[in-house]
């Protein structure tokens, strides 16, 4: 009976320490796998809007990236919001880290 026991517990471990692991690691590739497949098809020569089907590779979209205005602004409005949370953050830390007596180390 005792060994059934430990017998038990031991496969429980095993599936255990490969469970977590593994879910993890689906995570991961289902986070990233969007960022993938954006990376793969800012490569696509596509002559429309949409860009679902593979139809050749070109680089063309690299060659003016601001010649867009909507993109052009959407970059600036994310680089004034960078630089806003980065100001506030900065002088709104030391505040808040600065202890409020010095420790006496006698």
């Amino acid at each position: 009976m005792a060994a059934q026991a430990t017998l038990e517990r031991r496969e429980r471990f095993r599936l255990g320490s490969w469970v977590l692991p593994t879910y993890t690691h689906l995570v991961i590739v289902w986070l990233f796998a969007p960022i993938v497949v954006m990376v793969i098809f800012a490569f696509n020569d596509t002559h429309g809007k949409l860009n679902i089907q593979w139809v050749g590779f070109t680089g063309r979209w690299f060659l003016h990236p601001f010649a867009i205005p909507t993109l052009t602004k959407a970059v600036e409005t994310s680089l004034l919001s960078a630089t806003v949370s980065m100001i506030i953050a900065t002088t709104a830390t030391p505040s808040r880290a600065a202890p409020s007596s010095t420790p006496s180390w006698s």
